[in-house]
């Protein structure tokens, strides 16, 4: 998996390597909206990454808007990548827990009294949040799941 991974980092362009390492803070999905304010991603970064099969674009519930999902293996390398330059995760990580208070505490009327079930469908806290109250971004495995050996049968489980 590495030698794939590494071949497609190496025939990306610049501003995709760097979208990329960046959406790696990214747990579960993100919009288009939460990709453009916490890491610059343009639409066309964004379709680029979609056409050579790094990022996946999945419909939201029957509306317009999308999301975007990178797999867990791709993820992981990602935030490696990202893990070079810890300045930069820094800044992306101040980023993303910046926009995701900002965004609670826009529904936090709604989430406490008004429309609870609506506030929090719409939130999705469960599949956009990477860094829980208190602790810093999410623990990683110490050894990305892409690098594990083979099972005692011999064969990966991908």
């Amino acid at each position: 998996m590495r030698a794939v991974f590494d071949w497609s980092w190496a025939l990306l362009t610049d501003a995709e390597r760097q979208v990329l390492r960046q959406l790696s803070v990214f747990r579960g999905g993100f919009t288009r909206e939460a990709a453009a304010t916490i890491v610059g991603a343009t639409l066309r970064v964004l379709t680029s990454l979609v056409h050579k099969s790094l990022v996946r674009l999945t419909a939201a519930g029957g509306t317009s808007v999308g999301r975007y999902e990178i797999h867990e293996l791709l993820r992981q390398f990602a935030a490696e990548q990202l893990d070079t330059a810890p300045a930069e995760r820094a800044t992306v990580a101040a980023q993303h827990g910046a926009y995701y208070l900002a965004f609670v505490a826009a529904r936090a009327r709604r989430l406490g009294r008004d429309q609870p079930r609506e506030a929090a469908a719409e939130s999705r806290l469960r599949s956009t949040m990477s860094v829980r109250p208190g602790t810093g971004p999410s623990p990683r495995p110490a050894r990305p799941s892409w690098r594990r050996p083979p099972t005692a049968g011999g064969s990966s489980a991908c």
